[in-house]
């Protein structure tokens, strides 16, 4: 990659470049997988597949370094208000904080959504758009929030909030809420 980022597949193999300019390929394998081809479980529940049977597909000739670059840039936003969010969760009084939790499990599906959602409003995925993007943060937030309660009130179990992110269902649901065939 010639953009200032070094893509390594084995961490130890690069102690001399900063963790900041260091993409990890498994990484970027989860986050392509989630972004570009839909499947938000699979790149968070089934890492195997990113170098199995779906490499080919996630490292298409089609995905571009700018590709590589923007989608880890999103990542990296989420990455830090997870992170400024785990810390407020610890003001919550508990079960408002397991309630709230839902969004340091949900990292793939932001992706997802987000991608969604932009697509809806006609904003292509890039590095000139990402913060354009990332304004939908909120929005996807806010939806996958909606999904869950629905999802918790439906099934009357609490402790939802920290498993549901496992599976499909999530994937099938917002694609429901934004009439994806």
């Amino acid at each position: 990659m010639q953009i200032g980022h070094d893509h390594r597949n084995d961490r130890s193999r690069s102690p001399e470049y900063a963790k900041g300019l260091r993409i990890d390929a498994e990484l970027v394998g989860q986050l392509l997988y989630a972004f570009f081809n839909g499947c938000p479980a699979e790149a968070k529940n089934k890492k195997r597949l990113i170098f199995g049977d779906s490499y080919d597909e996630i490292f298409s000739e089609k995905i571009t370094s700018e590709e590589v670059l923007f989608v880890w840039r999103l990542f990296k936003l989420i990455e830090s208000e997870k992170i400024n969010k785990r810390s407020r969760l610890t003001e919550l009084e508990e079960s408002k904080r397991v309630e709230e939790s839902f969004i340091l499990y949900s990292d793939f599906y932001l992706l997802y959504l987000m991608r969604v959602i932009s697509e809806k409003k006609g904003i292509e995925a890039s590095c000139q758009n990402l913060h354009k993007v990332w304004s939908f943060y909120e929005e996807a937030c806010s939806k996958l929030k909606e999904l869950l309660d629905a999802e918790v009130e439906k099934h009357n179990n609490r402790s939802i909030y920290t498993s549901y992110f496992k599976n499909n269902k999530v994937k099938s649901r917002i694609e429901d809420s934004y009439s994806i065939d």
